[in-house]
């Protein structure tokens, strides 16, 4: 069995890549946990699948904060090295307060500084090439506004047509780590359409998710969008 751990920023990363997980890997061959860390506790979260049979395990940790990824990454790789994990995968936001504070628009240098930052303590630790991390720009909500035929399976009312007409873009024709500085903002909108509210609350990113299928990763990929979540993707559709 490979065991891989992966440090997320939040709860809606954290569940958005377990789904992302089962529908590469499949539940056939896949077991994970998910924990959430508390002071310098590790707790259990929903959910967990136990299989003995799988050919890859995922430990999925919530590390509470964009900036501490890499940090918890740090803290724990080599208790868990111990127990035969064997490669570390962090995603994060770039949109935080620091990144506030320095630019209030999308900006590619400032990306790829922050990004060469991260990449260069990377390389100073013990074993950097076990060590993977993938930023979502601004927000892993952009990936999902990458997935343009998610929104009329949760909702038939919610058209590309329909969200053209109403908020002015078509999602098919744009990609959305480039356009929406907060994007979190932008699913908010989309579904204040059908009355309906995007605050990152557990039930909503999990009913969301739940829509996901492989035909919205490859929306996701199409035509060179999203260039993060392909270099995740393929990442992980190569461990199979």
């Amino acid at each position: 069995m490979i065991k891989i751990a992966i440090f997320v920023e939040g709860q809606t990363e954290q569940v958005f890549i377990r789904h992302l997980v089962a529908q590469i890997i499949g539940y056939n061959d896949l077991s994970f946990n998910c924990k959430k860390l508390y002071g310098n506790c590790l707790q259990d979260v929903p959910y967990e699948y136990q299989n003995q049979n799988a050919k890859f395990h995922f430990l999925i940790i919530n590390a509470c904060g964009d900036e501490k990824v890499l940090s918890v990454i740090i803290e724990r790789i080599d208790n868990l090295r111990t127990v035969g994990y064997e490669k570390f995968i962090g995603i994060r936001d770039m949109y935080c307060e620091v990144y506030k504070k320095r630019s209030p628009a999308i900006d590619e240098a400032l990306n790829q500084q922050l990004i060469d930052a991260v990449n260069k303590r990377i390389q100073s630790m013990d074993d950097p090439d076990q060590i993977f991390m993938y930023f979502s720009i601004m927000e892993i909500e952009a990936w999902i506004l990458s997935m343009y035929n998610l929104f009329s399976r949760i909702n038939q009312k919610l058209t590309l047509e329909y969200i053209k007409q109403e908020l002015g873009y078509n999602l098919r024709n744009i990609d959305p780590q480039k356009v929406f500085y907060k994007p979190s903002d932008e699913v908010d909108n989309i579904f204040k359409l059908i009355a309906l509210r995007y605050d990152k609350h557990y039930s909503e990113i999990e009913s969301i998710c739940s829509k996901m299928d492989t035909t919205d990763f490859q929306d996701a990929k199409a035509n060179g969008r999203c260039k993060n979540f392909a270099e995740l993707y393929s990442d992980l559709f190569n461990l199979i």
